[in-house]
């Protein structure tokens, strides 16, 4: 029987942004699993409402730090008081060559305790990892074509450890309507700062003609501007629900014949779900971690969103729709991809690791 651990620290320097969220995710679904009701710490700075919302609801807790101090050790530790047995540290979704270096320290820093040191990274230049010396001992890949050789003690690397939270484990798509695809689900994030919601909107006003049930998700960070966007297109709209800041979009995915998503960690959520899926990648860097997943053909790729047209978006969103065996082909690829055991992949080594 394994132990648990008895304190696990989540750290996120920023939750306030559209990839913030999808990690903060993550790290909520790995400090649900360590014990039932076992509280777990998350360290946040410049954390949105949406962000203290999630991390308060789960019943752990949140400690605030500034914002010109979310690498300040010296900080995070005072607040901290005892070491944590682990700590799981998800900070490398912004990363750049000039603060690398302070990350490295900051890591080290916190290594130096008696727990475990987890750190999951990024892919490609979202890495924080690209050479010897991190004071990690356990480095988790979650993803698509991450490297299976890294400069450190244990390495979690590949599809097998992408983390979902238990909406996902009993997600199935039992079968598929022969006819055209009529339920539609727009997804971008928790901000969307480029407005690609309205965007596709957009384009599926263009098919009014095929008769489509949208559900539109409204990110708990959504701007106030681009809600009332949102709201001014669709006002009169029978054919669109809009649902706020839902908890899991499991059970939309699975409602869902086909999505209109960004390429983020929501796109492993849409694979496992086996929904047909039009991707469009926030940004160049965003493209680039996608190619690996994308060789793989679980959803047509647009590109990135500044090229993206809406009439880009209305073509591939009707191929899908009137393509049952496009769609059947998208699915099996998806869900022979990956599955819902990742996180407790991840969370055994941990306590293996602590029980030796």
């Amino acid at each position: 029987m394994h132990k648990r651990p008895d304190n696990v620290i989540c750290f996120r320097c920023d939750a306030g942004s559209d990839i913030g969220y999808g990690h903060l995710i993550r790290c909520l679904s790995l400090a649900n699993s360590t014990r039932p009701k076992q509280m777990c710490i998350f360290a946040m700075a410049s954390s949105s409402e949406g962000a203290r919302t999630m991390v308060k609801a789960a019943g752990h807790r949140l400690i605030e730090l500034p914002a010109d101090g979310h690498f300040d050790t010296d900080i995070l530790l005072s607040k901290l008081g005892a070491p944590p047995d682990v700590f799981v540290l998800d900070i490398s979704y912004d990363v750049h060559e000039e603060n690398r270096r302070a990350l490295k320290q900051y890591v080290g820093r916190l290594s130096e305790g008696r727990g475990l040191t987890v750190l999951i990274d990024g892919l490609n230049s979202h890495a924080l990892v690209n050479g010897p010396g991190w004071d990690v001992d356990i480095l988790v890949a979650p993803y698509i074509g991450a490297p299976k050789t890294l400069p450190v003690p244990h390495l979690l690397s590949g599809a097998q450890f992408v983390i979902f939270d238990d909406s996902y484990t009993a997600s199935e798509r039992v079968c598929f309507s022969d006819g055209p695809a009529k339920k539609v689900l727009v997804t971008f994030g928790g901000a969307d700062t480029k407005e690609l919601t309205l965007q596709a909107l957009k384009a599926l006003a263009q098919l009014e003609g095929n008769g489509f049930d949208i559900h539109v998700i409204i990110g708990p960070s959504f701007s106030l501007e681009l809600r009332e966007k949102i709201d001014s297109f669709v006002d009169g709209l029978k054919c669109v629900t809009l649902l706020y800041a839902p908890d899991t979009l499991a059970d939309q995915m699975m409602w869902a014949d086909i999505a209109v998503s960004a390429t983020g960690l929501t796109k492993y959520e849409l694979a496992l779900t086996g929904t047909p899926a039009v991707l469009i990648s926030i940004d160049e860097t965003h493209a680039n971690a996608h190619r690996p997943f994308e060789e793989e053909n679980t959803a047509l790729h647009l590109g990135v969103s500044d090229k993206v047209t809406v009439e880009a978006i209305a073509t591939s969103v009707n191929r899908l729709s009137v393509d049952v065996e496009l769609r059947k082909e998208l699915f099996a690829n998806g869900t022979r991809l990956v599955d819902s055991q990742g996180r407790t992949r991840i969370m055994d080594y941990i306590m293996r690791m602590l029980d030796d």
